[in-house]
């Protein structure tokens, strides 16, 4: 279970979730936390707690980022090659939207689907983060990456 301070963390200072491109505006380059939401018919499987200022959306996502624009702008939005979320997202849709995957290194989606993943995150998918100067401190006792699907 996520311990509050982290939950708090997730959401705060902006506790509503931002759609991804009002987010990727906003995004600053400090060290932080960041939150992907999802409404739960958005992502089937989504059983994370709610946000407090948006109860539909569910908690999908819990991660740190030494910089939080290069973290979440080049990995999460752009190739599932460097972005654990975006392949376990791909993963859980993928019996909807029936992407292809192919493999380099790792098993990756097409270029095509890349873009279609990209899309639907956009449509599907909200954010929120918060500056922090040492977030991995806050492991100590609760796991973000539980929060993981």
């Amino acid at each position: 279970m996520l311990d509050a301070t982290v939950l708090q963390a997730a959401a705060d200072p902006h506790a509503k979730p931002h759609d991804l491109r009002a987010a990727v505006a906003a995004l600053p380059i400090t060290t932080g936390l960041y939150a992907w939401w999802a409404a739960p018919e958005a992502v089937a499987t989504v059983g994370g707690p709610a946000n407090e200022s948006s109860p539909g959306q569910r908690l999908l996502w819990l991660g740190k980022a030494k910089r939080l624009r290069t973290r979440i702008v080049p990995n999460h939005i752009r190739d599932s090659g460097r972005s654990t979320l975006r392949r376990a997202l791909a993963g859980l849709l993928m019996p909807v939207e029936e992407y292809c995957t192919t493999w380099t290194d790792r098993v990756v989606l097409i270029p095509g689907d890349e873009q279609r993943l990209t899309g639907c995150m956009r449509q599907r998918l909200r954010l929120t983060w918060c500056d922090h100067p040492d977030p991995v401190s806050l492991r100590q006792g609760s796991s973000p990456g539980s929060a993981r699907p």
